[in-house]
Protein backbone atom coordinates (compact mmCIF):
# COMPACT_ATOMS: atom_id res chain seq x y z
CA UNK A 1 0.00 0.00 0.00
CA UNK A 2 1.35 3.20 -0.82
CA UNK A 3 2.03 5.51 2.10
CA UNK A 4 -1.09 7.91 2.89
CA UNK A 5 1.08 10.93 4.29
CA UNK A 6 2.41 11.53 0.40
CA UNK A 7 -1.12 11.70 -1.19
CA UNK A 8 0.23 14.02 -3.18
CA UNK A 9 2.38 12.11 -5.22
CA UNK A 10 -0.32 9.75 -5.94
CA UNK A 11 -2.12 11.39 -8.75
CA UNK A 12 1.76 10.93 -10.75
CA UNK A 13 2.36 7.39 -9.92
CA UNK A 14 -1.23 6.65 -11.08
CA UNK A 15 -0.87 8.63 -14.35
CA UNK A 16 2.38 6.99 -15.00
CA UNK A 17 0.59 3.71 -16.90
CA UNK A 18 -1.49 5.76 -18.91
CA UNK A 19 2.24 7.36 -20.15
CA UNK A 20 3.08 4.37 -20.76
CA UNK A 21 0.63 3.46 -22.65
CA UNK A 22 0.27 6.10 -25.15
CA UNK A 23 4.26 4.75 -25.77
CA UNK A 24 2.67 1.95 -26.61
CA UNK A 25 0.15 3.84 -28.61
CA UNK A 26 2.70 5.41 -30.78
CA UNK A 27 4.43 2.16 -31.30
CA UNK A 28 2.34 -0.25 -32.36
CA UNK A 29 -1.21 2.07 -34.12
CA UNK A 30 0.85 5.45 -34.95
CA UNK A 31 -1.45 7.24 -32.71
CA UNK A 32 -0.03 9.72 -30.41
CA UNK A 33 -3.25 11.30 -29.01
CA UNK A 34 -2.64 9.17 -25.63
CA UNK A 35 0.89 10.12 -24.83
CA UNK A 36 0.20 13.78 -25.65
CA UNK A 37 -2.90 13.93 -23.40
CA UNK A 38 -0.64 11.74 -20.74
CA UNK A 39 2.35 14.11 -20.95
CA UNK A 40 -0.23 17.12 -20.62
CA UNK A 41 -2.00 15.73 -17.77
CA UNK A 42 0.90 14.79 -15.97
CA UNK A 43 2.71 18.44 -16.54
CA UNK A 44 -0.29 19.78 -15.03
CA UNK A 45 -1.11 17.69 -11.98
CA UNK A 46 2.72 17.26 -10.94
CA UNK A 47 5.48 19.29 -13.01
CA UNK A 48 8.30 17.91 -10.16
CA UNK A 49 7.58 14.28 -11.83
CA UNK A 50 7.10 15.23 -15.40
CA UNK A 51 10.50 15.28 -16.26
CA UNK A 52 12.59 11.85 -14.44
CA UNK A 53 8.77 9.98 -16.05
CA UNK A 54 9.67 11.67 -19.66
CA UNK A 55 12.70 10.17 -19.73
CA UNK A 56 11.63 6.84 -18.10
CA UNK A 57 8.85 6.30 -21.04
CA UNK A 58 11.75 7.74 -23.62
CA UNK A 59 13.93 5.01 -22.66
CA UNK A 60 10.88 2.14 -22.48
CA UNK A 61 10.02 3.54 -25.68
CA UNK A 62 13.47 3.06 -27.34
CA UNK A 63 13.94 -0.44 -25.86
CA UNK A 64 9.88 -1.25 -26.78
CA UNK A 65 10.72 0.12 -30.22
CA UNK A 66 13.69 -2.86 -30.51
CA UNK A 67 11.60 -5.34 -29.35
CA UNK A 68 9.45 -4.44 -31.96
CA UNK A 69 11.73 -3.73 -34.59
CA UNK A 70 10.20 -7.01 -36.69
CA UNK A 71 6.99 -6.55 -36.67
CA UNK A 72 7.45 -3.44 -38.79
CA UNK A 73 7.46 -3.40 -42.65
CA UNK A 74 10.12 -1.53 -43.90
CA UNK A 75 12.68 1.02 -42.48
CA UNK A 76 10.07 3.78 -43.90
CA UNK A 77 7.64 2.50 -40.80
CA UNK A 78 9.64 2.32 -38.51
CA UNK A 79 11.04 6.24 -39.37
CA UNK A 80 7.29 7.17 -39.20
CA UNK A 81 7.09 5.44 -35.94
CA UNK A 82 10.65 7.38 -34.63
CA UNK A 83 9.05 10.36 -35.84
CA UNK A 84 5.97 10.47 -34.68
CA UNK A 85 7.08 9.66 -31.14
CA UNK A 86 9.82 12.31 -30.87
CA UNK A 87 6.90 14.65 -32.49
CA UNK A 88 4.47 13.66 -29.81
CA UNK A 89 7.12 13.56 -27.25
CA UNK A 90 8.24 17.68 -27.83
CA UNK A 91 4.23 18.66 -28.08
CA UNK A 92 3.47 16.95 -24.93
CA UNK A 93 6.23 18.60 -23.36
CA UNK A 94 5.51 21.71 -24.92
CA UNK A 95 1.95 21.42 -23.95
CA UNK A 96 2.69 21.60 -20.32
CA UNK A 97 5.25 24.71 -20.74
CA UNK A 98 2.87 26.93 -18.98
CA UNK A 99 3.67 25.30 -15.91
CA UNK A 100 6.71 24.22 -16.05
CA UNK A 101 8.85 27.15 -17.25
CA UNK A 102 7.38 29.14 -14.32
CA UNK A 103 8.38 26.27 -11.73
CA UNK A 104 12.03 26.41 -13.40
CA UNK A 105 12.10 30.40 -12.76
CA UNK A 106 11.01 30.17 -9.63
CA UNK A 107 13.47 27.60 -8.29
CA UNK A 108 16.14 29.54 -10.02
CA UNK A 109 15.50 32.60 -8.70
CA UNK A 110 15.08 31.43 -4.89
CA UNK A 111 17.39 33.31 -2.54
CA UNK A 112 19.00 29.94 -0.60
CA UNK A 113 20.12 29.43 -4.19
CA UNK A 114 22.28 32.65 -4.42
CA UNK A 115 23.37 33.21 -1.21
CA UNK A 116 25.61 29.39 -1.18
CA UNK A 117 28.18 28.26 -2.87
CA UNK A 118 26.32 25.78 -4.59
CA UNK A 119 27.45 23.35 -7.14
CA UNK A 120 24.53 24.83 -9.13
CA UNK A 121 26.13 28.31 -8.86
CA UNK A 122 29.81 26.87 -9.72
CA UNK A 123 28.49 25.12 -12.31
CA UNK A 124 26.58 28.38 -13.50
CA UNK A 125 29.93 30.25 -13.27
CA UNK A 126 31.78 27.63 -15.45
CA UNK A 127 29.04 27.56 -18.12
CA UNK A 128 29.13 31.22 -18.78
CA UNK A 129 31.82 32.28 -21.49
CA UNK A 130 35.56 31.57 -20.91
CA UNK A 131 37.96 29.34 -20.68
CA UNK A 132 36.34 25.39 -21.87
CA UNK A 133 38.96 23.81 -20.05
CA UNK A 134 37.72 25.12 -16.28
CA UNK A 135 34.29 23.40 -17.16
CA UNK A 136 36.04 19.44 -17.56
CA UNK A 137 36.75 19.53 -13.84
CA UNK A 138 33.42 20.22 -12.77
CA UNK A 139 31.57 18.01 -14.60
CA UNK A 140 33.93 14.84 -14.19
CA UNK A 141 35.80 15.30 -10.53
CA UNK A 142 34.49 15.94 -7.50
CA UNK A 143 34.94 18.80 -5.63
CA UNK A 144 38.24 19.13 -3.47
CA UNK A 145 36.32 20.02 -0.33
CA UNK A 146 34.71 16.72 -0.81
CA UNK A 147 37.20 14.45 -1.60
CA UNK A 148 38.71 14.22 2.02
CA UNK A 149 35.09 14.13 3.91
CA UNK A 150 35.28 11.36 6.58
CA UNK A 151 32.24 9.54 7.98
CA UNK A 152 31.71 10.17 11.70
CA UNK A 153 33.06 8.08 14.15
CA UNK A 154 30.58 6.34 15.97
Amino acid sequence: MYFLWFVHFLDSFALYPRLLWGVERVLRHKDPRLLLVALFIQGLTNYFFLVPFTIGAFFYAMWRFLVLWKTYANSGERLAVLGIGFVAFAFGLLSSCFVLLPGIANAQNMPRLESTDSYLHSLKAALSPGDPKARSPLLFLLAPNFVHIRPPPH
